[in-house]
């Protein structure tokens, strides 16, 4: 099954590196979601951001790592794409 096929993040991250302690950091960080205030803007929902972001480089790295050198060329250009929207915010 590839990377994208229909999966969340923390699933395709636990299926593919393990439970980590980002792993964990995001997954308990996905249930204070609805309780995110703009006062935590810069001590939780941003580092919380840079979480998710070092996962998905992580993630497509693996990704491409265990697929051929079409599936490194798809995850590099992911991975500018996704950290490139993260530097804008």
């Amino acid at each position: 099954m590839g990377f994208f096929s229909n999966a969340s993040l923390l699933r395709a991250y636990k299926d593919q590196i393990g439970e980590d302690k980002d792993y964990l950091y995001v997954e308990h960080g996905k249930g204070l979601r609805d309780t995110f205030s703009y006062n935590e803007l810069t001590t939780l929902v941003v580092p919380y951001w840079e979480v998710e972001q070092r996962m998905l480089r992580t993630s497509y790295g693996a990704y491409a790592h265990s697929n051929s050198r079409g599936g490194i060329a798809v995850a590099s250009s992911l991975v500018r794409t996704v950290s490139n929207y993260f530097s804008r915010i």
